[in-house]
C-alpha cells in the first residue's frame, strides 16, 4: 500500500519514515512486506499511545525473530509494554500481523498486511483521543459511569469500528483479535 493511499491524519502520516533497502535488504523480506517498509515504512522516531498508558515503541531497524511454541521466523517490528510485541509472519503467504504478548498467553491476530495495520493504526489515533476529549469533558462527579452513557463512546467507537472494517474487514472478525478487543467499550 502506498502511502498517498493511506487515509490518515497528516501528522501521524508525516512520522512514516521509509528504511533503506541496504537496512533491510540482508533480513531476506517478503517482496510485499519490504516493498512497503522501503516506500511508506514505520513511524520509528514517534511515540504513540493505544490508550493512556499503552505506548507503541516501533522499532529503529526491525528484527527477525522466533516465537516460543510457534514455527518459521517473524520480522519484529513494534513493542507495546505489557501488551507484548507487534510481528509480521513472514513465512506465510499472508503476511499477517500477530500480537505476542508471553508464552501463557496465544496470539492473536491484529491485521492482514503490515499496510492494514499502519492504517488502522493511523484510523486509531485519530478517533480514539476524540473520544478521550469526550470523556474529559463529561466526567463531573466521583458517581459517573461511562457504561452507563452509551451516547459518550457509542458515535466514537462506531466511527472506529467503520472504519477498520473498511481498511481490513478480518480485522474485527473474531472476538480474540486485537483491533475487537481494542473496540470493547471497556477498553476504548
Amino acid at each position: 500500500m502506498a502511502l498517498d493511499q493511506l487515509v490518515i491524519l497528516s501528522n501521524f502520516q508525516a512520522s512514516l519514515i521509509p528504511f533503506a533497502e541496504e537496512q533491510l535488504a540482508p533480513l531476506g523480506l517478503p517482496q510485499d512486506v519490504f516493498a512497503f517498509l522501503t516506500q511508506t515504512g514505520l513511524p520509528t522516531h514517534s511515540f504513540y499511545e493505544l490508550g493512556p498508558n499503552a505506548p507503541v515503541r516501533f522499532l529503529k531497524k526491525p528484527e527477525i525473530k522466533t516465537y516460543f511454541h510457534f514455527r518459521g521466523d517473524y520480522l519484529h517490528f513494534a513493542d507495546m509494554d505489557v501488551m507484548g510485541e507487534l510481528a509480521v509472519d513472514i513465512h506465510s503467504k499472508k503476511h499477517e500481523i500477530t500480537q505476542f504478548i508471553d508464552e501463557r498467553t496465544a496470539p492473536s491476530h491484529v491485521n492482514s498486511s503490515i499496510g492494514q495495520f499502519i492504517e488502522c493504526f493511523g484510523a486509531w489515533q485519530a478517533l480514539h483521543p476524540q473520544y478521550q476529549d469526550a470523556v474529559r469533558q463529561a466526567i463531573f462527579d466521583d458517581l459517573f459511569c461511562l457504561f452507563d452513557h452509551p451516547e459518550i463512546y457509542g458515535p466514537h467507537l462506531g466511527r472506529l469500528e467503520s472504519r477498520l472494517r473498511e481498511i481490513d474487514p478480518d480485522a474485527l472478525k473474531w472476538r480474540k483479535f486485537f483491533w475487537r478487543r481494542m473496540c470493547e467499550p471497556d477498553v476504548f
